[in-house]
C-alpha cells in the first residue's frame, strides 16, 4: 500500500521490521522501488533476496528487468537473462515479454526477436514484439507482426492496437522526412524530426542517411552531437551511415573518430559495420587500416570480402583482389550475386559470367539485377554468342517484362554490332512505354551511325508523352525548345559523333567550337576519324593540331591523320607522318582480332 501510494520509505520501514521476509514482501519492495524511480534501490533489494537462497517468481523478474532497461544497463540485464533459463522460466509470458521488451528498449531488437521465437503464443507477448518494434522505429515489421497475429487466430486487445499505432506513426513519420530529404527539402525534413515527441534511433538514423546525401561534415557532427546529448545509444546502422559519409566525404580523421566510439558501443564487430569501415578506409587510401579491419572481423560474410575485393582495386593492388577473390572457398564462402556486379565492374568479365550458375546451383535463381550486369558484361567484351544464350534464359524465366533488363539486352546487342535484334526486341517491349528503354534504342542507333533512326525513335519518344533524360538528348534544339534542359558533355560528344560519321563536319566543329565545356581528346579523334571517312584533309590537319594539344604523345592522332592522306592517296604526306611519331618515338599501338568459337 505504501509503495503504490508513493510512500517508498515508510514501506522499507516496515519491510525492515518484519522478522520473517518471503518471497511476496520481497518481491513487493523490489516492485515498489523500481515503480517510484528508485530502479538501483531495487536492484539492490533483488540481489539481497538472492543471497538468501530465495528463488524469485515471475513478478520480480519481470520488475529487475525493466529496471535494466530503464538504466540502460545491458551486461546487468543479460544476466538475469541467464537466470531466467537457468531456473526455467523463459516460456513464462510474463518474464518473456518482459526480457523482451527490455532488449527493445536498449536498441537489441534482435536479440528481442530470438526471445520472442521461445516463448508461448500469449497476446501480451505480441504486444511485446509489436511494440518493441515501433519503439526501435521498426514500425512496418511492427504492423507486419500484428497482420501475422492476425492469421494466427491470437485475440487482440486494446494493446494491440496501441502498439501498431505507433507503428503507423513510426512509418509515416520517417516515410516522410525520407521524402523530404530526397527531394531536397532538407529544412521541412527537419521541422518534421523536430515534431517527434520521442525521437528513436530509427529517425534519428533517417536524419543522418538524409544528411549523408550532402557534404557538410559539421552539420552530421552537430546532429551526431546532440543525439548523444540525449543519451540515446547510436547502433550499428548510425555508424554505418557514418562510415560512409567519411568515405565520401574523404573524411579519415571524423571517420577514426567515430570508429573509436563504434569500439566503446562494442559494435565494431556487426557486419554492415565492419563493411562500412573497410569501405571508409579504402576511399580514404588508407589500405593497411582496411585490412586490419578484414582480417580481425569476427565473421566475414559475402559481403565484406565484397568490400574488401573493391577497396584493394579502387587502390591499384589488383593482385590483392584477385587473390582474396580465388581463396573465397579457403573462407568457407560461396561467390553469390553481388559478387558478379562487382566482378563485372572491376573488369573481370570472363569470370562473372563464369558466376552465373552459381544462385542456380544454389537452389535459387538469377534476379533481373544480375542479368543486367551479365548483359553489361557481355556488352563490354563483345561476347555476341553469349548474348543470346543469356537472352534466351531471360525469356525463360520470365524477366523479358523488366525494364532494366530489357535495356540491358538492347544495349548488348547494339554494342556486340547486332543492330537488328536489338531494334527487333525493342519493338517487342516498347508497349511498356519506359523513357529507359527508348533512351537506350536510341543511344545504339546513334553509335551505329542510324541518324534518321536515331531522330524517328525519339520523335516517338515525344508521341508518347515520355520525359526523355539526360542521356539521350542529343537532339540540342528539341531539348531546349521542349524540355528546357541544357546538353551535357555526353550530349556533345554524341552530337560530334552523329555529325563526324555521317558527313556533316562543319557541323560537327561548330558544336566543339560553340559547346560551353572545353574539347576532350575522344571528342577530338571522333572528328578526326569523321575527317578520315569523309576525306576531308584540311579539317583533319586542323583537328590532329587540337588533339595533340591535349595530348601530345597521342599515337592515334598521328594514325588517323595518315589515314587520311594515305585514303585521299596523299602518300607522301602519309609518310612524312610516319616519319614525325618516329622522331618523337611513338609506334603504333598493335591492333588486336577475336572471334568467337
Amino acid at each position: 500500500m505504501y509503495t503504490k501510494c508513493g510512500f517508498l520509505a515508510r514501506g522499507l520501514k516496515v519491510f525492515d521490521e518484519m522478522l520473517i521476509k518471503n518471497l511476496v514482501s520481497w518481491t513487493l519492495v523490489i516492485s515498489g522501488a523500481v515503480q517510484n524511480g528508485e530502479i538501483e534501490m531495487g536492484l539492490g533489494v533483488y540481489l539481497g533476496m538472492r543471497r538468501t537462497r530465495l528463488v524469485p517468481n515471475e513478478f520480480a523478474l519481470g520488475c529487475v528487468t525493466k529496471g535494466c532497461a530503464d538504466l540502460g544497463d545491458k551486461e546487468l540485464g543479460q544476466c538475469i537473462h541467464c537466470f531466467v533459463l537457468k531456473v526455467g522460466m523463459e516460456k513464462n509470458p510474463f518474464v518473456g515479454s518482459s526480457i523482451l521488451n527490455m532488449y527493445a528498449k536498449l536498441g537489441g531488437i534482435e536479440d528481442a526477436e530470438r526471445v520472442f521465437e521461445c516463448i508461448d503464443n500469449h497476446v501480451g507477448c505480441w504486444n511485446a514484439m509489436i511494440g518493441g518494434y515501433a519503439q526501435c522505429g521498426y514500425g512496418f515489421e511492427s504492423l507486419m507482426a500484428m497482420s501475422l497475429m492476425q492469421y494466427k487466430g491470437i485475440p487482440m486487445d486494446a494493446f494491440t492496437f496501441i502498439s501498431a499505432l505507433k507503428g503507423c506513426l513510426v512509418v509515416e513519420m520517417n516515410s516522410l522526412m525520407d521524402m523530404y530529404f530526397k527531394n531536397g527539402g532538407e529544412l521541412y525534413a527537419l521541422k518534421v524530426f523536430d515534431r517527434f515527441l520521442d525521437e528513436d534511433i530509427i529517425s534519428w538514423n533517417t536524419v543522418f542517411s538524409g544528411l549523408s546525401q550532402g557534404d557538410d561534415a559539421r552539420v552530421m557532427g552537430r546532429f551526431f552531437h546532440k543525439l548523444m546529448l540525449t543519451g540515446s545509444k547510436p547502433n550499428c546502422v548510425t555508424f554505418s551511415i557514418l562510415f560512409r559519409f567519411c568515405g565520401k566525404a574523404l573524411d579519415l580523421v571524423s571517420g577514426l573518430q567515430f570508429y573509436c566510439l563504434a569500439l566503446q558501443f562494442e559494435i565494431s564487430d556487426e557486419i554492415n559495420v565492419t563493411t562500412s569501415l573497410i569501405n571508409m578506409f579504402s576511399k580514404c587510401g588508407a589500405m593497411r587500416k582496411a585490412c586490419l579491419v578484414f582480417k580481425s572481423a569476427l565473421f566475414k560474410s559475402i559481403h565484406t570480402c565484397n568490400k574488401m575485393i573493391s577497396g584493394y582495386n579502387l587502390n591499384c593492388r589488383h593482385t590483392e583482389a584477385q587473390n582474396l577473390f580465388f581463396n573465397l572457398k579457403g573462407l568457407g564462402l560461396e561467390a553469390d550475386e553481388s559478387m558478379i556486379s562487382v566482378l563485372v565492374h572491376k573488369g573481370y568479365s570472363s569470370e562473372a559470367i563464369g558466376l552465373l550458375n552459381c544462385p542456380k546451383d544454389a537452389g535459387g535463381q538469377p534476379d533481373e539485377f544480375i542479368f543486367g550486369s551479365i548483359f553489361n558484361c557481355c556488352a563490354g567484351s563483345v561476347a555476341y554468342h553469349q548474348t543470346k544464350s543469356v537472352h534466351s534464359l531471360v525469356v525463360k524465366m520470365g524477366y523479358e517484362a523488366y525494364i532494366f533488363v530489357v535495356s540491358a539486352v538492347i544495349d548488348a546487342y547494339a554494342k556486340c554490332g547486332d543492330i537488328e535484334n536489338a531494334r527487333r526486341f525493342f519493338d517487342q517491349t516498347s508497349r511498356f512505354r519506359d523513357v529507359v528503354i527508348f533512351n537506350t534504342m536510341v543511344m545504339a542507333y546513334a553509335h551505329h551511325g542510324l541518324v534518321g533512326e536515331a531522330v524517328e525513335t525519339f520523335e516517338k519518344t515525344k508521341l508518347a508523352a515520355l520525359q526523355p533524360s539526360q542521356a539521350r538528348r542529343v537532339f540540342f534544339k528539341s531539348m531546349k525548345l521542349d524540355f528546357g534542359m541544357d546538353p551535357s558533355p555526353d550530349n556533345n560528344g554524341c552530337l560530334v559523333n552523329l555529325f563526324s560519321r555521317n558527313g556533316f563536319l562543319e557541323g560537327a566543329k561548330h558544336v566543339i567550337e560553340t559547346m560551353p565545356f572545353p574539347p576532350w581528346p575522344a571528342i577530338w579523334r571522333s572528328l578526326l576519324n569523321g575527317c578520315r571517312i569523309h576525306g576531308n584533309k584540311e579539317l583533319g590537319e586542323w583537328a590532329t593540331e587540337k588533339l595533340l594539344q591535349l595530348v601530345s604523345v597521342n599515337d592515334a592522332a598521328y594514325v588517323l591523320l595518315s589515314k587520311v592522306y594515305s585514303e585521299e592517296g596523299s602518300w607522301s604526306d602519309a609518310a612524312k607522318v610516319w616519319k614525325g611519331m618516329r622522331a618523337r618515338g611513338l609506334g603504333k599501338d598493335p591492333g588486336c582480332s577475336w572471334i568467337e568459337i
